[in-house]
């Protein structure tokens, strides 16, 4: 598990990371990057920090920034924001996204939480308006002191 941890941040950092989003609260980071991230690895697996050796991702981040990879900045307790990361670090530079393939979805199903959840996403077309309704909402504007 800490193999996937590790390698799912990687591929967060090269692939989906930018540095204009950037600070951005780890929480944000691991939800928005990570989670998709460790999708890609098609490991069979969900990635569970607490199966990991660090148990919190506070605890990985440290780690990461200890080698070098992040920095990570504390302003309140327990409040964390991701500030940069080295993108000419050797461990990143030598990681290979290439054997980490986009996984194909067909837009119907997001998954915004990472939960497993199948969410439905209405497709919305051109619709005419209703001009009965127009009226009404005239007159009652016009009541409506300014």
């Amino acid at each position: 598990m800490d193999d996937m941890l590790e390698n799912a941040f990687l591929l967060a950092l090269k692939t989906s990371v930018r540095v204009k989003d950037l600070p951005m609260l780890v929480s944000t980071f691991f939800a928005q990057h990570v989670k998709p991230a460790s999708q890609r690895l098609r490991t069979g697996a969900d990635l569970n920090l607490k199966q990991t050796r660090f148990k919190k991702l506070g605890a990985f981040l440290d780690h990461m920034a200890a080698e070098g990879l992040v920095k990570v900045v504390t302003e309140k307790a327990g409040v964390q924001k991701l500030v940069s990361f080295d993108s000419v670090n050797a461990r990143l530079l030598s990681f290979d996204q290439a054997q980490y393939p986009e996984v194909e979805s067909d837009g119907g199903d997001i998954d915004p939480s990472g939960l497993g959840q199948r969410w439905y996403v209405p497709r919305f077309g051109y619709h005419r308006s209703i001009t009965a309704v127009y009226p009404c909402l005239q007159c009652r504007w016009a009541s409506i002191e300014h």
